[in-house]
């Protein structure tokens, strides 16, 4: 399973007007793991995409789908490994992100909530099955993430057109 994305919910809205700057430093200094490439501002869109950061094996994102601003990390390139490798690969490059945006501007990323998505309606289609068989893998993943085993998971919508995802809940 590859094309894993992982959103990381922001703890209040804020402006993204200013991050161009600061993803086009991330450009100039090629920080990412990735090879950065470009910038584009969605702002105008509702809901939409926000500010993205354009990478050649990966974009990153202040992303505004469903009215909810976060950190999303969309991998695109493939890469060797299983399920949970890549998963992991993911969650940490959301992670370092949002540590990244944290030391840089201040802004707060909710550690206890978390989106999965995959991009490959092909291989993930949004239904129960597709939750079923990639469930052991994210409690696999997230149990080791977090130490524990106290989170739930949930698929967020069972709407055949939109991608697979669910959400990430740590409980406290």
């Amino acid at each position: 399973m590859q094309h894993f994305n992982v959103k990381v919910f922001a703890v209040q809205d804020f402006d993204l007007t200013p991050y161009v700057g600061v993803f086009n430093g991330w450009i100039q200094k090629q920080i990412a793991p990735e090879l950065l490439i470009d910038v584009a501002d969605y702002l105008h869109v509702p809901s939409g995409p926000g500010m993205l950061l354009i990478g050649h094996e990966a974009n990153y994102s202040l992303d505004q789908t469903d009215g909810k601003l976060g950190l999303l990390y969309n991998r695109k390139a493939v890469l060797p490994g299983s399920a949970p490798e890549n998963l992991t690969q993911a969650l940490n490059s959301a992670l370092w992100a949002c540590e990244q945006l944290s030391q840089e501007t201040g802004v707060q990323f909710d550690k206890s909530h978390y989106q999965v998505l995959v991009n490959d309606r092909l291989l993930a289609p949004n239904s129960e099955q597709t939750f079923q068989a990639l469930l052991p893998d994210l409690q696999a993943v997230f149990a080791k993430h977090f130490g524990h085993s106290h989170f739930t998971i949930a698929q967020t919508s069972p709407d055949v057109r939109k991608r697979f995802r669910v959400d990430v809940r740590l409980n406290n």
